[in-house]
């Protein structure tokens, strides 16, 4: 269970669907995924393989649906009535959650499929009631484990089976930071999916780090003893006394300050003027062409989710706009272009385009176009369209051609529209690269890493900003033809999503 609920993890059953069989698989899909649905088949097989070694197998085949009727990345796993795994088929490319991998489908798959073998797990107790009343909600003890209990072995898992995964990645670090120094850092008893911010991440940033710092002092044997005491434990709630157990002695309480510990100086806070506060999510700032104003989202769990335009001048609110979710937005000339998710059938959720003209009015653009992160230059429209597990840039309504292997973070035209910046994986890892617009085939890699490499924006003199996690938080970097790639920012709770104001301020 990644980070959505079941209430919206509906797969639409509407259509033609295929099954692929395997030793311990069933993979259904639609025809048109057929090559996603191999590729799924050997992940399977081997993140199957991997977790098999270490802990005890789950009972029967594991049926594992991949689904496209969601135009968000993100997956989720069920023991009842049988175990299954459901993944939606849209890459993780611009999510910080899940950005770090060096093959998501390899890393949606290894995660979910930790939770199958650790919540079909049932012995003692819980075995004999199975054996009487089968596989019935209920009785299967590890899903009463607390939620950072579950998320965390999981978390831990994706990043031990694949090269790269959450425990190496610095949006977690910025999270326990962040409410260590706040003074509201989580104890076990409520690192779980509460309403307060981090809300549904929490769960995984603390579950990951906890049990990676735990089997650091211990040893990667506290895993599988972790998993067969709390399964055959008659109150099924204790955490304590089972890792107690498992981890000879090392207690909970004891151990958990100093695992999750990120703090940074209370002292150092970030330099500049602060716009908007109290948000649950990334604001994401947008300038427009002309400096003077500047698009952002604003999400304080008050109330509807709003995309806001403020003058640079004074930060007064001109216009707001509410908004649904995964959105992106930026300005083509005095328009913004906004891609947000919508409801085009009963289980279909497509991101569409959205036009917010200088009038306030709101038009749609496009209907299950499937078009995601609209980016504006030298008034060109450049976006990345959803492909079968996959997907491309367009740019000014063009697309490019489909690279096997290869996705797609943020595409962006330069102001004055001759080039394009852009985020790219491919072979494992990042990359910050740059062509001229109209020929894609000459790009060139500007920086790439082992990390995350997101967020390319242009500044007024040719540079190319982007964010990497060099030093372990996250910090904005600058490009440009003299200077390399140094650090811009070196705020300590990190930095994201730069954009450059005409005084020279981001």
């Amino acid at each position: 269970m990644s980070l959505a609920g079941r209430a919206s993890a509906q797969v639409d059953p509407s259509g033609e669907w295929r099954t692929l069989h395997t030793a311990h698989f069933r993979i259904h899909f639609r025809p048109a995924y057929r090559d996603a649905a191999h590729r799924a088949t050997r992940e399977a097989e081997r993140a199957y393989a991997l977790l098999a070694g270490e802990l005890h197998p789950p009972r029967g085949v594991v049926d594992l649906t991949l689904a496209d009727n969601v135009d968000a990345a993100n997956g989720f796993a069920s023991t009842f009535p049988s175990n299954r795994i459901t993944l939606w088929l849209t890459p993780p490319a611009t999510d910080p959650g899940l950005q770090h991998y060096d093959d998501w489908l390899r890393l949606l798959l290894v995660h979910e499929l930790a939770h199958v073998f650790h919540l079909d797990r049932a012995r003692g107790f819980w075995g004999r009631l199975q054996s009487v009343f089968g596989r019935a909600p209920g009785l299967f003890p590890n899903e009463y484990q607390p939620t950072w209990v579950v998320e965390g072995i999981a978390t831990y898992y994706e990043s031990r089976y694949t090269t790269a995964g959450r425990v190496r990645d610095g949006f977690h670090t910025q999270l326990l930071a962040s409410e260590a120094t706040g003074g509201v850092a989580r104890s076990p008893w409520d690192a779980n999916a509460f309403t307060r911010w981090p809300a549904g991440h929490a769960p995984y940033a603390y579950g990951s780090r906890f049990l990676q710092a735990l089997i650091e002092q211990a040893g990667d044997s506290v895993m599988p003893r972790l998993i067969e005491a709390t399964a055959g434990q008659t109150i099924p709630y204790r955490i304590g006394r089972p890792l107690r157990r498992a981890a000879g002695g090392l207690d909970l309480a004891a151990e958990w300050p100093s695992a999750t510990a990120s703090a940074v100086d209370a002292a150092a806070r970030m330099r500049g003027v602060v716009v908007a506060g109290g948000l649950r999510s990334p604001p994401v700032p947008r300038v427009s062409p002309d400096g003077r104003r500047l698009a952002y989202v604003h999400d304080d769990g008050k109330g509807a989710r709003r995309l806001r335009i403020v003058d640079v001048a004074d930060w007064q609110v001109r216009r707001t706009h509410r908004v649904t979710g995964v959105v992106s937005y930026d300005w083509v000339g005095d328009t913004v272009v906004v891609a947000q998710l919508d409801f085009t059938a009963r289980r279909r959720i497509r991101s569409d385009l959205y036009r917010w003209l200088p009038d306030g009015a709101w038009r749609r653009v496009t209907r299950d176009a499937r078009v995601t992160e609209p980016r504006g230059g030298g008034r060109v429209l450049a976006s990345v369209a959803i492909t079968p597990a996959g997907n491309r840039p367009v740019l000014g309504g063009m697309p490019l051609p489909d690279e096997p292997g290869t996705t797609w973070g943020d595409v962006v035209p330069s102001p004055n529209g001759h080039w394009v910046a852009a985020t790219r994986h491919r072979d494992g890892h990042w990359a910050l690269v740059r062509w001229p617009t109209g020929r894609p085939d000459s790009a060139v890699v500007l920086f790439e890493a082992g990390n995350v490499v997101s967020d390319p924006a242009w500044t007024g003199d040719g540079a190319v900003l982007f964010v990497t996690s060099r030093a372990g938080m996250p910090q904005v970097h600058g490009w440009t033809d003299s200077a390399g790639t140094p650090a811009l920012t070196a705020d300590p709770f990190g930095a994201r999503h730069p954009a450059a104001l005409p005084d020279g301020a981001l």
